[in-house]
């Protein structure tokens, strides 16, 4: 027969495992919980680096050769690539993806043309009438195993535009700009004798 104070430290001991199963599962809980979090800000912190080496890499582009940027077409997905030790312009697919451990990102940049209003402000809407050559907008997508992460948009500018010296017309007509280089050649012309070496406007 179990005496009363026999019981009294069953219900102790049984008291005390449940406590401590109870702080087990707390604890699991917490550390798993804590673990998830630093998962999550490693993920985000890869994310935002790709992000941030595709703003460096678009702008070195525009500092090497803006045609690059403005002729990139509008709307189609391009690549970074560096494979040649400097940033170019892909639409090799097999750069788009980045695998760091069990995580695969993707990144792709897409261009849009800009245009301006009388007052030199970036349109809401782009107008083909105000479109704006030295500028264009560029939106970075990250995602990680398919789902978005990111979508950063900014404006790169043709800030050091090359200073034009031509002097001579005299080449032949319909060279539309913009231009990479400057020679004889012009689009049109009207009431405009060329001539080497200067132009000469005709008066009646």
């Amino acid at each position: 027969m179990i005496s009363e104070k026999n019981g009294q430290s069953l219900i102790g001991i049984l008291l005390t495992i449940a406590i401590g199963a109870l702080v087990l599962v707390l604890g699991a809980e917490i550390i798993q919980t804590s673990l998830k979090a630093s998962e999550a800000s490693r993920q985000k912190n890869i994310a935002y680096q790709l992000a941030q080496e595709a703003f460096e890499a678009t702008k070195t582009i525009a500092q090497e050769d803006w045609h690059l940027i403005y002729d990139a077409t509008v709307s189609q997905e391009y690549y970074l690539d560096n494979s040649t030790g400097k940033w170019e312009l892909s639409t090799n697919v097999a750069n788009k993806t980045f695998t760091f451990g069990k995580d695969t990102f993707s990144r792709w940049i897409v261009f849009s043309n800009v245009s301006r209003d009388a007052d030199g402000e970036i349109e809401a809407v782009y107008n083909a009438s105000h479109d704006d050559p030295s500028t264009r907008k560029v939106a970075v997508n990250i995602t990680l195993n398919d789902v978005q992460k990111i979508n950063w948009n900014y404006y790169l500018t043709r800030w050091e535009n090359v200073t034009p010296n031509q002097s001579s017309w005299g080449g032949t007509s319909g060279t539309e700009g913009p231009v990479t280089s400057f020679g004889s050649d012009y689009s049109s012309k009207a009431d405009v004798n060329p001539s080497a070496g200067g132009i000469k406007l005709e008066t009646e």
